[in-house]
């Protein structure tokens, strides 16, 4: 017989099936995105070496990407029958306008567009933005898949309460230093099962939780655990039920009922249950800010149904408190209170979330749109700068203040407003992702592209040639022609934040600041 398997190979054969794992799962995802972006390209490629065909290329996220531009190219061809329309969706879920900016000069390469789309800006995250050093590790681990992936589940770990906390002083010590081979008491258990846990083995963490229960059967903390582990591996049923048997024997568990919130989240039903936990888990501990984080990726995906929108709204004003900055919560609100017809509270935080806009703005938005601008109308391509569905264009006009006489904005406020006061909210969006707005509907997506439409047939019959043009607003031609009547395009070269911040913000005018103030334009 041959040696016995010592407890460090067996710690290495761990250690290199999630190698293994972490490379299958990169794989998988990246296939999975090749997989969606083959049959985009495929779509888009369609018709491209007509010459007779006019083109339109629409960059953005996830409110672009397989949403708008297809109803966009029927309804186009349908009012334009003598002409010939190709929409190119190259919006991608997800991405940012960083991501954006450096794939445009490839697709506009690659499609030669007549026109560019841009709806982009509200998955761009505020950072503090530096000199350009080269890649760096953290730059690079970015880059994988399963990077997003596991930074997407690490927003759906449940946070432990102060005793699970010590519990776990010994857990990141190395395994062979901190317990015996074989387990004496529950804690031993729990502090192995704490390792596989923490080095994502979860498939070696769940049997010790286990053990560890069965010597200390009304232990909240491990049906808490084991309910992470149940939900990690996809196993909701279960993990709704170990959640449950912590609240059983801890009322007052804190992680067990943010367990439970995403747990019905996830499972895409039971979403007024949903915010009946988090309600609870609020009321046991309301300055805990990850809960209000949490809260919010529940409500981004939910509608609330009417009966609901009172619980909603205190939630609501309680973030704002905490983040008075992020226009998400005033968004929500202001949209809870348009459905409950509580119509001076809706313009009170209207107020309050335009002037928000007005004066805070993504540094990473500011300098990433400006700089497509001044890429697109040097190379004398159209551009038209589009803004999200309900909202208003003037912070957009705003940042693009040196290219605004050369730039073709659309404001989707009032028509997605009279048309949501005719009918209501659910018929135009399927969710809250942007707080006042979600992702569109059929109904949504074909109002969207019949104003889009209107205007860029417009625009076209207008000013028929392919250069750009000056426009002060949608419909009012301001052409500056060259020498043989060809429409030039305006390009000015684009200001600095700071220098925009003074044009806002004249001496003696006090202005908060978000972000940092270490731009690089």
């Amino acid at each position: 017989m041959g040696k016995p398997t010592t407890l460090k190979q067996k710690l290495l054969l761990v250690f290199f099936g999630l190698f293994l794992s972490v490379i299958f799962l990169e794989m998988s995802l990246r296939f999975a995105g090749f997989i969606y972006l083959s049959v985009q390209k495929h779509k888009n490629e369609i018709d491209l070496d007509r010459k007779d065909v006019y083109r339109i290329l629409c960059v953005g996220e996830s409110t672009t990407a397989s949403q708008y531009p297809d109803y966009l190219q029927n309804i186009l061809n349908q009012k334009s029958p003598k002409s010939t329309f190709k929409v190119i969706d190259c919006g991608v879920p997800g991405t940012t306008s960083s991501s954006i900016l450096i794939i445009l000069e490839d697709n506009i390469t690659k499609y030669s567009p007549h026109m560019i789309i841009t709806m982009m800006g509200i998955n761009d995250v505020i950072f503090k933005l530096n000199k350009y050093d080269g890649p760096t590790i953290a730059s690079l681990l970015k880059k994988f898949r399963i990077f997003k992936l596991v930074r997407l589940l690490k927003m759906r770990i449940v946070a432990k309460n102060q005793e699970t906390q010590k519990n776990r002083n010994t857990a990141h010590l190395p395994i062979s230093n901190t317990m015996p081979h074989q387990p004496k008491d529950y804690m031993d258990y729990i502090s192995r099962g704490d390792y596989y846990f923490n080095v994502l083995n979860l498939t070696a963490a769940e049997p010790m939780f286990k053990k560890a229960l069965e010597l200390s059967p009304r232990n909240d903390l491990l049906y808490a655990k084991l309910g992470i582990v149940y939900q990690w591996t996809n196993r909701l049923s279960e993990s709704e039920d170990a959640y449950k048997m912590a609240l059983k024997i801890n009322p007052k568990h804190l992680g067990a009922y943010a367990g439970l919130a995403l747990v019905y989240n996830m499972r895409g039903k039971n979403s007024d249950e949903a915010g009946y936990m988090f309600k609870k888990a609020l009321e046991i501990e309301p300055n805990a800010a990850w809960l209000y984080r949490i809260a919010r990726l529940h409500y981004s995906t939910y509608i609330p149904p009417k009966r609901m929108l009172k619980e909603t709204v205190p939630f609501l004003i309680k973030a704002i408190e905490k983040f008075p900055e992020e226009e998400w919560y005033y968004a929500a609100l202001v949209n809870c209170y348009k459905k409950l017809g509580d119509h001076e509270n809706s313009k009170k935080y209207e107020d309050k979330l335009a002037n928000i806009r007005r004066e805070y703005f993504n540094p990473v938005t500011y300098i990433n749109y400006n700089r497509l601008a001044k890429v697109v109308l040097q190379k004398g391509i159209r551009l038209v700068c589009m803004q999200y569905p309900v909202r208003s264009t003037i912070p957009l006009k705003e940042m693009l203040k040196d290219y605004e006489d050369s730039i073709i904005f659309v404001d989707n406020q009032k028509i997605f407003e009279d048309a949501i006061e005719r009918s209501n909210y659910n018929e135009y969006f399927t969710d809250n992702f942007g707080g006042d707005f979600g992702h569109c509907t059929i109904k949504g997506n074909t109002l969207l592209a019949e104003h889009l439409a209107n205007i860029i047939l417009k625009e076209l019959e207008a000013c028929p040639s392919n250069g750009s043009r000056r426009v002060s607003s949608v419909g009012r031609p301001d052409a500056r022609r060259g020498d043989e009547g060809d429409v030039l395009p305006i390009v000015k070269e684009a200001a600095t934040p700071q220098q925009a911040a003074r044009r806002r913000n004249p001496p003696g005018r006090r202005r908060l600041r978000r972000g940092s103030a270490m731009l690089q334009p």
